[in-house]
């Protein structure tokens, strides 16, 4: 049966997903729309354009599995660079016809019918604002990164900064480059990568391997997880030794990797030029004209927020389904998915990057096209056995998530830390298993045809056997 997939956001999701409906999984029963609000694909990539905005895994990790690119400029692509390849590769491969752009879905009902809707919209794309009195009265100039910037004609700056920031880096070190810095690809070495594709997939399988590599670090406790927080420890050690009473406060005491790990090159440098200031007493509020801590008020032109994003995984739309259920209720102490993917008690609704998605280690596109094929299998049978909704139930949902909570325990991203990657009641960011088929145990299934689910049978013939000269021995080789 003819069937309609509506997907919300055209970032990295939409992109994997619409390839392989067009060129590895043609589905001609499936009429597909991908909805954005941007008027250009490429989803936190397009939106993000602040200075020095770039990727912390190494470029070659973070393709497109369908269209690896010999040209990246340098180990960690900046975001400008990753948004035109993303635009580049959508035109090359003509991804556009079902994209409708500069729409915004502010709701949705879903209803019991063959309709499916997926969420590809991501969890970096809704900015939050600290929840500091008085910051919504600031007549300054007001954005998303907690930088406060003195009036015109001082000649220092101040920065505010949480006092439990602390900066990591995982390198490539196999890369003849390799400084314990990022690093630029050498014309030779990228003209080796487009013309030798045996060993630009030999480089490209040594840097995947090498981020693979980082869930052994993140075993609580073990011995590589050690390691990795004594080398770590010691690199800002020596890069803040000229201010030695910013170690204490810059250095974290909890396991290494509970927060996510990120390239920093310069950060720690930049806190301390003469022109920066440092101040790790609480904010009271925020005035008309500055800031007011516990050591006075100062005055500011602009207000940078680094508060990050939204992560409670509820969708930034209102979310109604069967009998009523929201999202942004049930999920509002703790978000629990079906393997990242499902939701309870949602019919027809699959997502991409749900809670507890595998973010936080290995090549984030690659999971996105393991996601998008699951999906797809879905997608065939709702459509091919004339299903009117499916959904996951609330019993399989509990029950994963139990066994999904038991084994992070054994990680550092249960370990207590303040990030994103927990809500403080649960690992909320990272995935303790695998999955590949469906499980049909786990879902309620509505066929259209309640009194015969297998009408779609029909009379057990196929069209095509009927055509004069069929191969009605195909299976013989």
């Amino acid at each position: 049966m003819p069937s309609n997939e509506f997907l919300y956001r055209a970032g990295i999701s939409g992109i994997i997903l619409a390839h392989k409906l067009k060129h590895e999984h043609p589905l001609d029963f499936v009429d597909f729309t991908i909805y954005e609000k941007n008027c250009e694909v490429g989803g936190s990539w397009f939106e993000n354009v602040y200075p020095g905005v770039g990727c912390d895994v190494p470029a070659h990790s973070y393709v497109l599995p369908f269209e690896p690119n010999p040209n990246w400029s340098k180990c960690y692509a900046g975001g400008g660079e990753i948004e035109k390849y993303l635009v580049d590769t959508v035109d090359k491969y003509g991804l556009k016809d079902p994209i409708v752009f500069d729409t915004k879905l502010n709701g949705t009902i879903i209803h019991d019918e063959a309709d499916v809707l997926i969420n590809g919209s991501g969890i970096l794309n809704q900015w939050k604002m600290p929840d500091i009195a008085g910051l919504e009265g600031f007549a300054g100039s007001l954005s998303t990164r907690l930088l406060g910037t003195k009036p015109e004609g001082r000649k220092d700056r101040q920065l505010y900064s949480s006092p439990d920031l602390g900066v990591g880096q995982s390198l490539p070190r196999h890369h003849k480059g390799w400084n314990g810095k990022n690093f630029k690809y050498s014309e030779e070495e990228k003209a080796k990568f487009r013309d030798d594709p045996q060993a630009f997939l030999e480089y490209r399988k040594r840097v995947d391997c090498s981020v693979n590599t980082v869930y052994r670090l993140m075993l609580s406790g073990s011995e590589h997880n050690q390691m990795l927080f004594d080398a770590i420890s010691g690199l800002m050690h020596q890069r803040l030794s000229e201010n030695p009473d910013l170690i204490d406060k810059l250095i974290p005491k909890f396991e290494i990797g509970c927060r996510r790990l990120s390239p920093g090159d310069g950060y720690l440098e930049a806190l301390q030029q003469p022109n920066a200031e440092w101040c790790f007493e609480g904010i009271d509020e925020i005035t008309k004209t500055g800031i007011r801590t516990a050591a006075g008020e100062e005055k500011f032109d602009l207000i940078v927020c680094v508060t990050g994003f939204d992560t409670t995984f509820v969708p930034g739309w209102e979310l109604v389904a069967r009998e009523g259920r929201r999202l942004d209720v049930e999920w509002k102490k703790v978000p629990e998915a079906y393997f990242s993917i499902c939701a309870g008690g949602i019919p027809n609704y699959f997502m991409f990057n749900g809670p507890n998605c595998p973010i936080g280690h290995g090549s984030v596109p690659q999971m996105i096209s393991w996601t998008a094929d699951y999906t797809l299998k879905w997608l065939k049978k709702i459509a091919r056995e004339d299903i009117k909704s499916v959904v996951v139930n609330d019993s399989a949902v509990r029950n994963y998530n139990r066994r999904a909570q038991a084994g992070l325990k054994r990680t550092v991203w249960s370990k207590g830390c303040h990030a994103w990657y927990n809500n403080g009641q649960a690992v909320t960011a990272m995935y303790p298993a695998a999955i590949e088929d469906i499980r049909g145990e786990d879902f309620d299934i509505r066929y259209n045809n309640s009194s015969d689910p297998f009408s779609y049978l029909g009379n057990g013939e196929l069209e095509w056997e009927r055509e004069d000269g069929a191969d009605l021995a195909f299976y013989l080789k």
